[in-house]
């Protein structure tokens, strides 16, 4: 008996793949839905409506204060994409530098691994009376939370290197220049990475602590804002 070919049997598969991704799609449609239902319902019968706004008041706000939500948003995107930049490029160039110079490894490496065991929300202040109060001393912070963690997997990647590969090109007399080149930045690319992920992740979290701290616009400025007028339904729409 002649078994199905490749052709044959890839439509019933690709089927059966549909039917599932569908299946699983809807469940997670069908979870939320309900869940929003209930919240509908629950907010100002279960539980009172300024502890728990409900989905409708929340977007109602979020059309009133439209305006307000996408200049300030755009104000914190500012601060998050500048000071990731600036802190991540800096971590990775300081990165590269401990790694070949042993005079920065004695003395800058032990200087900011210390520094990264303070809180930088204690900075905020600090960076406010320097810069003044605006976006500065926000990216200051952002930066400032984004180099630590590129910093750390920069030297840790560059140093994760298969011997044999530098005997190689040691062999072919190869410059310091190709040796960074060819094998310690595709070595240690995957630990960059994912030092500029976490940095990514924390660039989000500092610009929007340190608008908490001072700052005259941003998302964090306007969360302040409706926690102070005790709108709730605006800080959820932030």
């Amino acid at each position: 008996m002649a078994s199905p070919t490749v052709s044959e049997s890839r439509p019933g598969g690709l089927r059966r793949f549909g039917r599932s991704l569908i299946g699983t799609n809807a469940q997670a449609i069908a979870f939320y839905v309900g869940l929003f239902v209930f919240w509908e319902y629950a907010s100002g019968t279960l539980i009172r409506e300024y502890l728990l706004p409900a989905p409708s008041t929340i977007v109602e706000a979020m059309v009133d204060q439209w305006d307000p939500l996408v200049s300030n948003s755009w104000v914190t995107l500012q601060e998050i994409l500048i000071g990731f930049a600036i802190g991540s490029g800096a971590g990775f160039l300081m990165g590269v530098g401990i790694f070949y110079s042993g005079f920065l490894r004695r003395v800058l490496y032990p200087g900011a691994l210390f520094t990264q065991t303070v809180p930088k929300i204690a900075l905020a202040p600090l960076f406010i009376v320097w810069f003044g109060v605006g976006q500065q001393p926000i990216i200051a912070i952002t930066a400032l939370i984004c180099l630590f963690p590129v910093l750390i997997n920069t030297v840790a990647g560059l140093e994760s290197v298969d011997p044999r590969l530098l005997e190689l090109m040691h062999s072919v007399s190869a410059s310091g220049w190709q040796k960074f080149r060819m094998i310690h930045l595709p070595s240690g690319l995957p630990s960059i990475m994912a030092g500029l992920e976490v940095a990514s992740t924390l660039a989000v979290v500092g610009a929007l602590v340190g608008e908490f701290v001072g700052a005259n616009a941003g998302l964090g400025y306007q969360i302040l804002i409706a926690n102070s007028r005790l709108r709730t339904d605006l800080l959820f729409a932030a």
